[in-house]
């Protein structure tokens, strides 16, 4: 787990409601944390992040009232919507979501010094991290692909091409992390793994887009060995999976534009056949 990039770390699915007593809200709000009653946007995950890396705040564990009510909105999937209005222009929306999986990376590694207690490992939290960045990292990926459309064939088209690949290879370095994470059987039990897979078979479909073709293979073939571990459920979901990368075409490399079809250049010809 600690040699992870902290890109790859992530959760999607919420525990059941909490709920935190008058004194406890009284106690978050004096530690500086955004009210956990609204959606965070970017620029409050990063004063989350400051608020938890600082110990402010006793580290949120889902087992204490308090904690459960600070994951519930840290990892609520709600808090994508400024990311997800069409209606803003690209330059609001990829600076709230860099902020967003920026700060949630900062507080997985408070998490990840916590983890060298096994006794109290917060591994269930960790787990449910890791789900958020998958959907966090989904998120981008749609970003990806509206800025591949208005990036301009101008003289800045070479660096905007260029960070969109380093943007793609970041997307794709989460869930090779999550791939890595299924064979972590001493920091995770096995309903950790299956919140970790449900995520993956979820957000596969818009991630795979930003997977290069030699990574697509690399992927379904490490899928292909998971899929010897797992029954039930997630057996299912990695078949699902391992299907998803089953490569029907050739793959362009990430952040390459889409092939625009040229005339034939000789008068008359007849067009090219197939």
């Amino acid at each position: 787990m600690r040699a992870l990039p902290v890109a790859i770390l992530a959760v999607v699915l919420l525990a059941p409601s909490p709920f935190a007593s008058g004194q406890e809200l009284e106690a978050i709000a004096r530690s500086g944390l955004p009210a956990l009653s609204r959606n965070w946007s970017g620029p409050e995950y990063a004063q989350a992040a400051d608020v938890i890396a600082k110990g402010r705040v006793p580290l949120p564990r889902l087992s204490d009232p308090e904690g459960a009510a600070i994951l519930a909105r840290l990892l609520s999937t709600e808090n994508l919507s400024l990311c997800r209005n069409a209606a803003l222009p690209l330059k609001m929306r990829l600076p709230d979501f860099a902020k967003i999986i920026g700060s949630t990376g900062q507080i997985i590694m408070v998490y990840l010094k916590a983890a060298g207690d096994k006794q109290s490992a917060p591994h269930e939290e960790l787990a449910r991290l890791m789900a958020f960045m998958l959907q966090v990292s989904a998120q981008g990926g749609e970003l990806a692909d509206e800025l591949l459309l208005e990036i301009p064939e101008d003289e800045t088209y070479a660096t905007r091409m260029n960070g969109l690949k380093q943007m793609r290879s970041g997307l794709t370095s989460v869930f090779i992390g999550a791939e890595t994470s299924l064979g972590e059987t001493g920091t995770y039990v096995a309903a950790d793994l299956s919140i970790i897979l449900e995520a993956m078979a979820a957000t596969l479909p818009q991630l795979k887009k930003a997977f290069a073709k030699d990574v697509v293979i690399e992927l379904r073939r490490k899928l292909e060995r998971d899929r010897q571990r797992f029954t039930g459920a997630d057996g299912l979901r990695l078949d699902a999976m391992i299907r998803e990368l089953a490569v029907q075409e050739p793959l362009a490399p990430a952040g390459t534009p889409p092939a625009v079809p040229k005339a034939d250049p000789t008068p008359g010809a007849a067009p090219a056949r197939g």
